[in-house]
């Protein structure tokens, strides 16, 4: 609270320096205010315009305006920020992918589709193999993704996230061999904790459930912090009926998800899942309760929760 009151105060004395308007927008984030930060980085935005502004400094406001805007469900506008910033780095993936997940979530599946298919046409032979690969992130059809999925390993065979694409491709179509081969051969290239996840899906589609158990322990720890890992872990435990073995890793998971409102009732759906098929009914219906009751939650989440608890 005092950050935030030193910097409103700045922001009072010189109102058109962008400067203060991003501290004020720090400090509210960092107390959890995000709909104050989002309108104090908007004004730092709008005023950064007008000057001269670090490069460093100006990608720094369009990213945290971009996270803000999301978290405050003006996904459109999260959108709009983050091609800002896909500008300035046009070479950045990463920011790239962010774009078509923010196009995505705001139903403007069918314009990242055209937009990145226009950027291998318009690139012709000298397209890349990530750009064949954003393509195929953004297409709902296994079969179609697949296509653009092997043109970018055409270009590079050792693109770890084009191998992973298709595996979860591969897995969609019942290709599960396929797909365990394109993971393997992604993680030569490096560790990417997804990676592990779809081999376990396809060795448990292939009868080979205590393989999927080694690969996955053994991916936990590779990735220690990774929260997915130890979910995707204990679920495989439950469903081979290793219940305590699912509630240590779950434990796990539990304290890796800290105070995070959403990984820590994500973490307590599982628990109750756990227990409910472990026959601890009554504790199953107090952490599936919790996580109804809780605010904030994604919809599908407490939807989830509230038949599971039903």
């Amino acid at each position: 609270g005092a950050a935030a009151m030193r910097y409103e105060a700045a922001v009072r004395v010189d109102p058109d320096w962008y400067v203060p308007h991003f501290l004020l927008a720090m400090a509210r984030f960092g107390m959890g205010d995000h709909r104050g930060a989002l309108e104090a980085i908007r004004a730092a935005d709008r005023r950064a315009g007008d000057q001269e502004v670090d490069p460093e400094h100006r990608r720094r406001i369009l990213d945290l305006r971009t996270q803000l805007a999301e978290r405050a469900g003006e996904t459109a506008e999260a959108a709009e920020v983050c091609r800002r910033l896909v500008a300035a780095s046009p070479e950045q993936v990463a920011l790239h992918l962010r774009l078509e997940r923010l196009l995505v979530a705001d139903g403007r599946r069918d314009e990242a589709i055209a937009e990145y298919r226009a950027r291998v046409e318009a690139r012709g032979e000298a397209a890349t193999a990530d750009d064949h690969f954003l393509v195929a992130n953004v297409l709902v059809e296994p079969e179609a993704a697949l296509v653009s999925l092997s043109a970018a390993l055409a270009r590079d065979p050792r693109h770890a996230r084009a191998l992973v694409e298709s595996a979860d491709r591969l897995i969609a179509l019942g290709r599960d061999e396929e797909a365990l081969d394109a993971i393997r051969r992604s993680q030569e290239v490096e560790v990417r904790p997804r990676s592990y996840e779809l081999e376990a899906t396809a060795l448990l589609r292939l009868g080979r459930a205590p393989e999927a158990v080694r690969s996955l322990a053994a991916a936990v720890e590779k990735a220690p912090n990774e929260l997915g890992l130890h979910r995707r872990l204990a679920e495989v435990r439950r469903w081979t009926g290793a219940f305590d073995e699912a509630s240590r890793v779950l434990g796990v998971a539990r304290r890796l998800a800290g105070t995070d409102p959403v990984a820590g009732a994500v973490v307590d759906f599982d628990r109750g899942l756990l227990a409910r098929e472990a026959g601890r009914f009554d504790e199953a219906a107090a952490l599936l309760a919790t996580v109804r009751s809780r605010e904030g939650l994604p919809e599908s989440l407490a939807a989830d929760a509230s038949l599971e608890f039903a």
